[in-house]
């Protein structure tokens, strides 16, 4: 189960890429900032889930 997050967090990074390169080339660095703060928000919570499956398996 814990591997599908880790999936999951490369799959939303890298879909991050082509869209942050095109908008900072056409409109400057803040959608970039912005899809930063995004993707550390979805990041946290990913984290949270993934800490509390770590959490169940080891007890």
């Amino acid at each position: 189960m814990k591997y599908i997050y880790w999936f999951l967090k490369a799959g939303i990074f890298y879909s991050f890429y082509f869209p942050a390169q095109y908008l900072f080339n056409f409109y400057g660095w803040w959608p970039v900032v912005a899809g930063m703060l995004v993707w550390l928000t979805i990041d946290g919570k990913l984290n949270k889930k993934l800490d509390k499956i770590k959490e169940r398996e080891l007890f």
